[in-house]
């Protein structure tokens, strides 16, 4: 079982996450990549490449017991800087 963590960065693209068992697909833009976890050993994965997409939206996985922790990016553009951003510099 996957367990989403997300990460807020501003970008002017968008992800779409969609879990299936241990399985992870991602989707930017028109390019899509499937992150399939199973038998991921018990700890934090050294490395995950990525072959499709233009980046790469994970930023760490970790299977503990039977639960992969996932953490990805969450992107996010101008329209909702104000749910990440606590504020903006005024600068005169």
């Amino acid at each position: 079982m996957i367990s989403l963590n997300h990460t807020p960065q501003r970008a002017e693209m968008k992800a779409e996450y969609v879990i299936e068992n241990d399985v992870l697909t991602v989707t930017i833009g028109e390019s899509t990549e499937i992150f399939d976890f199973t038998g991921l050993s018990e700890g934090i994965a050294e490395e995950i490449i990525v072959e499709i997409l233009p980046i790469n939206p994970i930023v760490s996985a970790e299977k503990t017991g039977d639960v992969i922790t996932v953490t990805v990016i969450r992107f996010y553009d101008a329209e909702e800087k104000h749910l990440f951003e606590a504020g903006e510099v005024n600068e005169d």
